[in-house]
């Protein structure tokens, strides 16, 4: 027995657990120099990011605007370096009682490299992608997963020095791994801080209460009574910082979240918090029709030909054709000349916007007539017949032969059996054009599909033709100059903004060639065709700007322009016109179809005059003389050549709106047109304004 009269097993027993405390502190130690490397990794990145766009920052913003990004963004860095200190921090907490020392060492080992390596890989990509898309990881991300790897691969090895980036990327991560690995790893040779003033065992238990608050903390990037959310990003009125307050490990989780939850049982409340499906539906409507389904919600009434109805139409959607070259403070660049004119002898609608984001994602709604819900479309399985709206099986029941042309490649996306189960008669696409047109990665030149198109059809029967083309999109590998581009360098009045461009000459010389190309289209088109008419678009944004700064305007429209002398030369147009691509396929609908003919659209004929005319993209609602963003923080600003109406539009009114309309979409393609059973105090009430 022990003078204390402990049996001396015990005592030792006891003595030997006490003893493993400085075992445990030399292990925590290191795992805080672990934490303090996680932090000061993604804080220097944040920090790179905001440097490499610094020019992107409002005029506006100050340091405090700065410092409190850096702030906010350490509350995310805080979750994602708790995460990564796990493993290591519980085989530390394991040396109270067993020596588990060795192994902590290796997993901390394992954890450092790993998280270095795959950060400086993350960090490079996450600036590229912000480069293109100004923003972090995002929605458009997952687009890309469906994308053509091959040639999104080619076009990163044409635009980048993807060698010495990879040998750039192996020295800094041998370097950041051998540097920071030695101090993380570093053992103590003598008692260190921690463990003099841990001394006392009421102290060792208020520490080891300290360090689980501090985790939790941590892992929750708050200490108030909830966690730090995606919206706790937006701290700052200045956009560009804002989305840098995310490091790039958070910025994918979200997007890979918000897009599970969209493809849920659930994802409607992303819409309709209440989940009033039926609401959406009669504000959509926006008349007292009794409403059943979703396709009655959708269904129109032709009012009959406007004039001579086109025998041939022709919907060109072009590689991110911008609308802001087609304003005047860039008349000097002559980038769109052909399309103004052919607006001019037609029609030009500017305030217009895409139906998404990228290319798919606004061909779908174009394809189906439904809003882009942000799933998918065209990987649904309820995209494997036709949609009540898809335009396909509208012109057919008009009387058109309906074909798709595509400079790229069918697999593409499965763009060709998404077009074919649609109702398309036909799809032609790159592989039908031969060896001796000029090719990239993403398929031919426009002027080799347009003439293509050309050459396939004939006048003897109506025929409805979508064209989409891919030029204006990198590599950029046409030799412009060769093609007559005049610009050689940059206007005098545009020469300071461009200094902060992303965007080089010959990338805009690309833009002139898809108008070039468009130009000729239309003679050819004209001359060999009875009572064609054109339309012409651009399937989104390019992310390409003469400034760094661009407007909502600039950064989110595209133009709409109808072309056909015999057809519109009698058509009376509104004194404003206003839409998406959404209304693109009603517009046209309504110049063929008889009187009484019935279809169904979510969009609105833009050649009638409407007291609210209004167009939805994925994320912009634009009107007359203003747009509005809808993921962000809902800002209302004017379009070029506009000012604000007085009173301003209720924006939550416009958001309601705009969450009727994707709703709508989503319910379509992810359950079906039925609707659920109306509540018997509800029934099939109306709505007294209309959605468009």
């Amino acid at each position: 027995m022990s003078k204390a009269g402990i049996p001396q097993n015990d005592a030792e027993s006891i003595a030997g657990k006490i003893d493993h405390w400085p075992r445990f502190v030399e292990q925590l130690t290191q795992d805080l120099k672990l934490a303090a490397v996680c932090l000061v990794a993604l804080t220097v990145f944040r920090a790179i990011l905001i440097g490499i766009f610094y020019n992107q920052i409002s005029p506006d913003s100050g340091g405090d605007d700065l410092l409190l990004t850096l702030l906010n963004g350490m509350r995310f860095d805080l979750r994602v370096t708790a995460v990564v200190v796990s493993p290591s921090l519980v085989l530390s907490l394991a040396c109270l009682f067993v020596d588990a020392a060795g192994m902590a060492r290796r997993v901390r080992w394992i954890t450092l490299s790993l998280f270095l390596v795959v950060t400086i890989i993350i960090a490079v990509i996450d600036i590229g992608y912000f480069g293109e898309y100004h923003d972090q990881f995002n929605h458009w991300i997952l687009g890309m997963l469906y994308d053509d790897l091959g040639a999104v691969i080619q076009t990163a090895w044409k635009e980048y020095p993807i060698i010495w980036g990879a040998i750039g990327l192996v020295v800094t991560a041998v370097v950041l791994v051998y540097g920071a690995g030695r101090w993380v790893m570093r053992r103590a040779t003598k008692p260190g801080l921690l463990e003099r003033i841990t001394q006392a065992q009421v102290v060792r238990v208020f520490a080891l209460a300290l360090i689980l608050v501090c985790y939790v903390c941590a892992m929750r990037g708050s200490i108030t009574n909830r966690p730090v959310q995606q919206k706790d990003a937006a701290v700052t009125r200045d956009t560009f910082l804002n989305r840098t307050v995310v490091n790039p490990y958070t910025a994918l989780r979200y997007a890979i979240k918000d897009y599970l939850h969209l493809t849920s049982a659930t994802g409607l409340d992303v819409f309709l918090p209440d989940g009033d499906i039926r609401a959406a539906a009669r504000l959509v409507a926006g008349d007292d029709r009794t409403i059943r389904t979703i396709d009655d919600a959708l269904r129109h009434i032709a009012a009959g030909p406007k004039g001579t109805p086109p025998r041939h139409i022709f919907l060109l959607i072009m590689e991110s054709y911008d609308a802001w070259p087609t304003l005047e403070q860039y008349e000097s660049l002559g980038l769109t000349e052909n399309i103004k004119q052919l607006g001019s002898d037609g029609i030009l609608v500017r305030a217009f916007v895409p139906g998404s984001t990228g290319t798919m994602v606004s061909f779908a709604p174009i394809i189906t007539g439904l809003a882009d819900p942000g799933v998918m479309t065209n990987y649904q399985p309820s995209s494997r017949k036709p949609y009540a709206s898809s335009i396909a099986q509208i012109f057919k029941r008009l009387g058109y032969e309906t074909n798709v042309f595509y400079s790229g490649y069918p697999s593409w996306q499965r763009i060709g059996d998404f077009c074919i189960d649609q109702g398309f008669d036909h799809v032609y696409s790159g592989a039908d054009m031969g060896s001796w047109v000029h090719t990239n990665e993403w398929g031919v030149d426009d002027e080799d599909l347009l003439d293509y198109a050309v050459e396939k059809l004939d006048d003897d029967r109506p025929s409805f033709n979508i064209i989409l083309t891919t030029t204006f999109h990198p590599p950029y590998d046409i030799d412009v100059y060769k093609k007559g581009f005049p610009l050689r360098e940059m206007p005098a009045s545009l020469r300071e903004k461009f200094a902060g461009t992303n965007i080089s000459l010959t990338e805009l010389g690309h833009l002139w060639y898809s108008d070039q190309c468009i130009g000729r289209f239309a003679k050819q088109v004209t001359g060999k065709f009875t009572d064609p008419i054109i339309a012409a678009t651009g399937d989104h944004w390019s992310r390409r700007f003469i400034g760094a700064r661009p407007t909502l305007y600039e950064r989110s429209s595209v133009p709409l322009m109808l072309y056909g002398p015999s057809v519109l030369d009698n058509v009376q147009r509104p004194e404003v016109m206003v839409g998406s691509h959404l209304d693109i396929v009603p517009t046209l609908i309504e110049l063929i179809a008889p009187q009484g003919f019935e279809y169904h659209a979510i969009g609105q004929d833009m050649l009638v005059s409407r007291n609210d005319p209004l167009g939805f993209s994925r994320v912009r609602v634009i009107g007359p003389d203003f747009i509005m963003d809808t993921d962000g923080q809902h800002r209302i600003k004017p379009i070029p050549g506009r000012a604000l109406p007085s009173p301003r539009p209720n924006r939550d009114d416009l958001l309601r709106r705009h969450a009727a309309v994707q709703a709508l979409a989503w319910w379509r393609i992810m359950r079906g047109t039925e609707l659920p059973d109306a509540p018997k105090s509800t029934g099939d009430a109306t709505v007294s304004s209309p959605a468009r």
